[in-house]
């Protein structure tokens, strides 16, 4: 085609700019002939008088030209470059200005148009730029730019997982841990299978514990978790952190507040309470706390004999002896093993008896260790004791005859015979009876000079002057026969033959 029809056709868009035939065959013939050049600038000239959305495929053309045809990749980038100023259409140009970018080293160009456009006001749908940008600057190594827009994209739509995903290994890559467990707790609320929680939960207290030293705040998390579904593993946790923080005050609070949580089974409200317990009495030191919560866990586990002995060891050490003796009777009846009830209640009755000064009390308690042992002299002798100082002299002689009848040392046995007969005697006016116990002392002992002694005058006391002569010949010939000191034998044959001849009328 000659010049006169290129002249012909520019005059014919100098007097109609619309006309889209001059405009397409002027193209044409400038492309047929090689001359690009010539075609960039003619429909660059075009850009200048036209306006619409015929300008952004003329863009595109400009753009293919510099490109394919005069190898100016970097021109051809300029002009996109425009084209998204003008028109912000990524799904159009988007792909066309990352690899022209990528060819010429020249992304701060793109990013620049970008960042540019997501500033102006009123931005319909700046998500899928939002999206675009963090893939090209993730691309170029550009991991904080990257992860600022990450942030909006989830922001805007915070189920999207694979911005969560890149977010959270861009944060680990460079060991931004407080911001890789801001984001995890922000994404925490959407995690709604059980176990997910937990596993994401338990992630951010490790990351807070290992990573940032923050164990006080790694218990507020966890103790969230623990609200919402109580168990053992997760209270090791927590104690473990309040452990290594020194923060019990804190965990304090999540136990609290995990009690006003619904928890349907009782055990687990026991163990709750059992655990504020021990926090109250062992680290916190306050012992009215404790043994409020430690009362609260028998209330939903009478039965719990681990909090009974938690709740004595505190009681025992405050000496607030009335509710240690409870505490102790709760404890002789659950525990099994009879030892260890008879040790359960021999401490009862100490209790009562040395600390409460309740001789009643220490008594029942006694007895009821001589049930899980029946045959034990020091709880015997105990009962001994309490009974005589009350005064209650028939148990007194009860016990007495008990203790003679386990015991397998003879002498003691004597002495306690003797002792049966003096309370008979002294404190129940049984003399009848108390010669009798003093008799069998006797026969144990034949040489007890007291248990002698007490009979002689017990006898001479009763008036009954042939019983008198009957345990007088009875004490002689057992003088006789273990003899015993010669003037006692005198003693007693002398006794006998004035007691014959002056009472009896036998000369």
């Amino acid at each position: 085609m000659s010049d006169a029809a290129e002249a012909e056709l520019r005059e014919a868009l100098a007097r109609d700019p619309d006309d889209r035939g001059a405009e397409r065959a002027l193209s044409r013939l400038l492309e047929d002939a090689g001359r690009y050049e010539d075609l960039t600038l003619h429909l660059l000239e075009r850009l200048e008088t036209i306006v619409g959305p015929d300008r952004l495929p003329l863009f595109e053309r400009v753009a293919d030209v510099l490109e394919e045809h005069l190898d100016a990749p970097e021109r051809a980038l300029r002009v996109l470059v425009q084209a998204f100023t003008e028109t912000g259409d990524d799904d159009r140009l988007g792909r066309t200005l990352a690899r022209l970018a990528q060819r010429t080293g020249q992304w701060d160009a793109v990013f620049e148009v970008y960042e540019q456009r997501l500033l102006q006001p009123g931005l319909r749908e700046p998500l899928d730029l939002h999206r675009r940008l963090a893939g090209w600057y993730q691309v170029q190594g550009r991991g904080a730019d990257a992860a600022r827009h990450l942030w909006r994209v989830l922001r805007s739509d915070p189920d999207d997982a694979g911005a969560a995903r890149d977010l959270e290994a861009h944060y680990e890559a460079v060991e931004d841990w407080r911001a890789l467990v801001d984001l995890l707790r922000a994404r925490l609320p959407r995690v709604t299978d059980d176990e997910a929680h937990k596993r994401a939960t338990q992630r951010i207290a490790r990351l807070l514990e290992v990573r940032l030293g923050a164990a006080a705040e790694a218990i507020g998390v966890v103790g969230e978790l623990y609200q919402r579904a109580p168990d053992e593993g997760l209270e090791e946790a927590l104690e473990r952190l309040a452990e290594a923080s020194g923060e019990w005050a804190a965990l304090a609070r999540v136990y609290e507040a995990a009690l006003q949580a619904t928890v349907a089974v009782p055990r687990d409200l026991a163990q709750v309470h059992r655990r504020l317990g021990r926090l109250y009495s062992r680290r916190l030191g306050d012992v009215e706390r404790a043994v409020r919560h430690y009362d609260r866990a028998l209330e939903a586990d009478p039965d719990d004999v681990r909090t009974l002995g938690e709740l004595r060891g505190l009681l025992e050490a405050e000496q607030r002896w009335g509710e240690l003796a409870l505490v102790l009777a709760q404890e002789a009846r659950l525990v099994g093993d009879r030892a260890e009830r008879y040790r359960r209640y021999l401490a009862l009755g100490e209790l009562y008896h040395d600390r409460i000064g309740s001789a009643a009390d220490a008594a029942e308690a006694w007895f009821q260790a001589l049930e899980a042992r029946p045959d034990d002299k020091a709880v015997l002798v105990r009962l001994l004791e309490v009974y005589g100082e009350s005064g209650q002299w028939d148990a007194a002689v009860k016990v007495l005859r008990r203790l003679v009848k386990v015991e397998t040392d003879l002498q003691r046995r004597a002495q306690f015979e003797l002792t049966m007969g003096m309370v008979l005697r002294d404190e129940l006016g049984d003399r009848y009876q108390a010669v009798r116990a003093f008799d069998r002392a006797l026969d144990l002992q034949p040489t007890f000079a007291e248990a002698f002694e007490a009979m002689e005058r017990t006898l001479a006391d009763e008036g009954d002057p042939a019983r008198r002569d009957r345990y007088y010949r009875k004490m002689l010939q057992r003088a006789r026969e273990h003899r015993l000191d010669g003037r006692l034998v005198e003693k007693l044959a002398r006794a006998l033959v004035a007691l014959n001849r002056d009472e009896l009328g036998q000369p």
